[in-house]
C-alpha cells in the first residue's frame, strides 16, 4: 500500500489501523465459522484427475502462497511487532 507524500500518519495511527483491521478480520472469521453449515450433498464435483494429483497440486499451491506471504516484507509490517522476529530469522539465512 502506498501512502502519498503529503499524508502525515504517525506510527500510533498506523498501529491502531492495523489493530482494528486484524480485530475486524478475526471477528468476521469467527462469526462465519460459527454459522457455517456444510452442504447437504456429499459430492460437490468430480475431478477429472486422480485424487493424489489433486492433493499434490493443492499442497503445492498452498505452500507457494504461504512462502509468498512470509517472504514479502510488507506482511511483517502489517503484523506489527513480528517484524523483529522476521529480521532475526532472515539474519539466520
Amino acid at each position: 500500500m502506498r501512502i502519498p507524500n503529503n499524508a502525515k500518519l504517525d506510527p500510533v495511527t498506523l498501529y491502531r489501523g492495523r489493530l482494528l483491521y486484524n480485530l475486524q478480520s478475526a471477528v468476521t472469521l469467527h462469526f462465519l465459522l460459527s454459522h457455517f453449515t456444510p452442504l447437504a450433498s456429499p459430492v460437490v464435483m468430480i475431478l477429472p484427475i486422480p485424487n493424489t494429483w489433486h492433493v499434490a497440486l493443492s499442497a503445492g499451491c498452498l505452500g507457494f502462497a504461504m512462502f509468498a506471504f512470509v517472504a514479502t516484507p510488507s506482511t511483517w509490517g502489517l503484523l506489527g511487532k513480528a517484524a523483529v522476529w522476521f529480521a532475526a530469522c532472515r539474519s539466520m539465512l
